[in-house]
């Protein structure tokens, strides 16, 4: 990290919740072939403290700072375009479950000024929050489809063998019980 700057600096919090269990939400933040599906460009975060994170195509780069899957993802943050006496900022990321989902309470601290702060207010939501919110619910999508699926192949089997429409009930509350 960047000596710090002699400006206050400033904080953004924001919160969104995504119709995705918390492992999906962390992948999608941190695995680069679902990074660069939601972002549109190259974007990688290294799965251990002290590792490389860079996004939209490096345009942003920073330091791992926290790695805990499904809970939380902290990195510092440099877009390309700040001047080189200022300090980076540093993104906080906490997932935890919700009733529809996963929460994400997002903090961005360590802004130099009340520009970089709206600017990057905007930016989590407009390049962020929206296209990963799209990009679960693509996944989500594809995730019903090939669930569809499974169920006419297994049902298909299940005829084929002529197995009783019972027994096969009871399996299906047993694993609902799971």
């Amino acid at each position: 990290m960047r000596p710090r700057s002699p400006a206050k600096p400033r904080s953004i919090r924001l919160t969104a919740t995504f119709k995705a269990p918390p492992a999906a939400v962390f992948s999608a933040l941190t695995d680069p072939k679902k990074i660069a599906r939601w972002t549109g460009g190259r974007g990688r975060v290294a799965s251990k403290v002290g590792g490389r994170m860079e996004m939209f195509d490096g345009w942003v780069t920073g330091k791992v700072l926290a790695f805990t899957p499904g809970k939380k993802l902290s990195y510092t943050w440099r877009p390309a375009e700040w001047p080189e006496e200022w300090a980076d900022s540093v993104v906080t990321y906490v997932l935890t479950p919700a009733k529809s989902g996963t929460k994400v309470t997002l903090e961005h601290s360590h802004l130099r000024n009340d520009t970089e702060a709206r600017n990057h207010r905007s930016g989590w939501r407009q390049y962020v929050f929206g296209p990963l919110r799209a990009f679960l619910a693509e996944q989500e999508q594809l995730a019903g489809a090939r669930f569809r699926e499974a169920i006419e192949l297994i049902g298909a089997e299940v005829r084929r063998k002529g197995i009783p429409r019972k027994t096969v009930e009871r399996a299906i509350r047993a694993a609902r019980r799971r």
